[in-house]
């Protein structure tokens, strides 16, 4: 078990009932690329891939990153990315893509910011 890290705000999904409503909500097919934004320990990744076409979870922290590479980082359709959110580049995603993420407080505010000022904004 990876223990979160108050500085980046990391607190872990581990409700199976909210997982399984967040999925639901979502309204995820296999048409539909999907970006998670700080994938934790992969609780919610696994799941969105059981239902997406492609996700591509982007993860800040390199231990973390590493330990969900040895988790889950053989899952066809997942795409792990090791980068800080505010310095990724949207445009490498699919021109449809929707975005599901646990994000921590901090960074709602400048990633919605990021998000409103993008040429490839996400479709959900």
């Amino acid at each position: 078990m990876y223990k979160p890290k108050k500085q980046l705000g990391q607190n872990f999904l581990a409700d199976k009932n909210v997982l399984n409503q967040i999925v639901e909500v979502a309204n995820i097919s296999k048409k539909d690329t999907v970006l998670e934004i700080g994938p934790g320990q992969g609780s919610l990744t696994y799941a969105l891939c059981q239902k997406a076409g492609k996700v591509v979870a982007v993860e800040k922290d390199q231990k973390l990153f590493e330990y969900l590479k040895s988790k889950i980082g053989d899952l066809k359709n997942l795409e792990l990315v090791n980068s800080d959110i505010l310095e990724f580049d949207f445009d490498k995603l699919a021109k449809k893509y929707k975005i599901v993420a646990n994000i921590p407080y901090y960074l709602t505010l400048f990633l919605l910011r990021k998000i409103f000022s993008l040429n490839n904004k996400p479709s959900e």
